[in-house]
């Protein structure tokens, strides 16, 4: 999916993005926690032993000696250089006492192997001297930081599903929400194709406002397209009496009839174009009665031909006007060349709507090239290229496509593929 074109793309990145803020600030807020409620219980079992020894520390009758009455119960205290330890000092720092696993040395901030050392002191007084004595437990850091890492590494776990759900969770919701735009977009796709006139009002009230102007929108543009249409019918009607006027007047010498002609090509293909400057939404038209009723009218002007048509009814997202206009023009070429028949093919391929007019008239040497834009089709011969032009014209408009082959009877094959409604 793409991200800097996709608004649910856009919004579950951003919530993917603060979850994991979210949750690492509450990972180290946790692991902080943790470490000092260790590091308590670490300190708090190192003053155990400490007020175990001072328990045990007694002083000899004969010479004051400092002796142990029991052993520290711990054994960890009693392997060498184990990295538990504890000692017992005097007043002028002097080692006492110390464990076995201190062997000859003192506690420090390492011991003989390196290992970093976390202590704890007490102090106490002995009731048969008054001295003030000091003892110190150590154990090593290492073991704190495993017990840390232990506690740490489910924590993280339970911490990157907890994050995972959460994604999915804003995502089915980031779904959910835009759902609403999923369903006006359809909406508008149905009115583009002719499924429906107007957008249905929206249960969102967020998007209520903008359905509302788009249906204003498209009033607007049938209302402006209506103007166009009848502005153009007015052209067309205000200089229809002229040319038949100059079409009627006497020609000894045949120069107002060509041109004459060629006015009429020329005012109907700019027509055509005019008129395909625009559309109205939600066009649609049914194809089967359109193309029966061009061939009834197909037969009275050539009734030398028989015109036969066959397929399924199907509706295209075409103006009933401009499709009669498109049709009428492949129907009447068709005819004008036909020998004795031409005969109309209608089919559904996907969303496009196939119609083909064939005639077994002599069809062209190359079909494709007559096609080719930037030919004056206008100009190929009398009649049939100004009435292909109008249809490639007014097929554009509505991204229709129009294609000449040759037919099996060897005529031409002229395929109109429709969008469907």
């Amino acid at each position: 999916m793409h991200l800097t074109g996709s608004l649910r793309a856009r919004l579950v990145l951003i919530a993917a993005v603060v979850i994991a803020l979210g949750l690492a600030a509450v990972a180290m807020g946790v692991r902080t926690m943790l470490a000092g409620h260790l590091a308590r219980g670490f300190d708090a079992s190192l003053e155990a032993v400490g007020l175990a020894v001072i328990a045990a520390v007694e002083a000899e009758e004969d010479d004051g000696a400092l002796t142990l009455a029991r052993p520290v119960a711990d054994p960890r205290f009693d392997a060498a250089l184990s990295g538990w330890y504890w000692q017992v000092t005097g007043a002028d720092g002097a080692v006492l006492l110390r464990s076995r696993s201190l062997w000859d040395g003192v506690i420090a901030d390492a011991d003989a192997r390196g290992r970093t050392l976390r202590s704890v002191a007490l102090t106490f007084t002995l009731p048969e001297s008054g001295e003030l004595l000091t003892v110190a437990v150590a154990g090593p850091g290492a073991a704190l930081d495993d017990e840390l890492a232990a506690l740490q590494r489910p924590m993280l776990v339970v911490f990157a599903l907890f994050g995972v759900c959460l994604v999915v969770l804003a995502a089915a919701l980031t779904t959910a929400a835009l759902a609403p735009i999923a369903r006006l977009r359809r909406h508008l796709e149905a009115v583009r194709h002719g499924g429906a006139t107007r957008l249905a009002p929206p249960r969102t009230a967020e998007l209520a406002p903008f359905a509302a102007e788009v249906n204003a929108l498209l009033d607007h543009t049938e209302a402006v397209l209506a103007r166009a249409r009848g502005a153009t019918a007015d052209l067309a009607h205000a200089l229809k009496t002229p040319l038949a006027a100059l079409a009627n007047h006497p020609d000894p010498h045949g120069l107002i009839a060509p041109q004459v002609a060629r006015m009429q090509r020329l005012i109907s293909r700019h027509l055509a174009r005019a008129r395909a400057g625009g559309r109205a939404a939600a066009a649609r038209a049914p194809l089967r009665g359109v193309v029966i009723d061009l061939l009834d009218a197909m037969r009275r002007i050539h009734p030398c031909i028989a015109f036969t048509v066959a397929g399924e009814d199907v509706a295209v997202a075409v103006e009933r006007a401009d499709l009669e206009e498109m049709l009428g023009n492949l129907l009447d070429n068709a005819g004008r060349h036909a020998r004795t028949a031409v005969h109309v093919t209608v089919a559904r391929a996907g969303r496009r709507v196939r119609v083909a007019i064939e005639d077994d008239g002599p069809g062209l040497a190359d079909p494709e090239a007559a096609c080719v834009r930037g030919v004056r089709l206008d100009e190929t011969g009398e009649g049939s290229g100004l009435g292909l032009a109008i249809v490639r014209d007014l097929a554009a408009l509505y991204d229709a496509e129009l294609s000449l082959t040759r037919a099996s009877s060897g005529g031409l094959a002229a395929v109109l593929a429709l969008p469907a409604a």
